[in-house]
């Protein structure tokens, strides 16, 4: 009797997507050509400038009240 192990990883390909918003990611598993499984989630994009929004809460908050652990945390909070 032939034994076969489960993968312990997958290669699911890229994905890129042109525009922000909420978009659904679907995978589905293949296995000796019988579909043994599928998957989908959404996953939200934002604009590349979306990142730099809180490191300049974090530096306009640290220049005007002088206290890093503040702006550090509002930073956090912002992102």
């Amino acid at each position: 009797m032939e034994s076969r192990a489960l993968p312990t990883s997958i290669e699911a390909g890229d994905a890129t997507v042109s525009n922000t918003g909420t978009h659904n990611i679907a995978v589905r598993v293949m296995l000796d050509g019988n579909n043994d499984g599928s998957d989908s989630r959404d996953y939200q994009s934002f604009n590349a400038g979306a990142s730099f929004v809180p490191l300049i809460m974090v530096l306009f908050f640290a220049m005007t009240t002088q206290n890093v652990e503040l702006s550090l945390g509002l930073g956090i909070f912002t992102g």
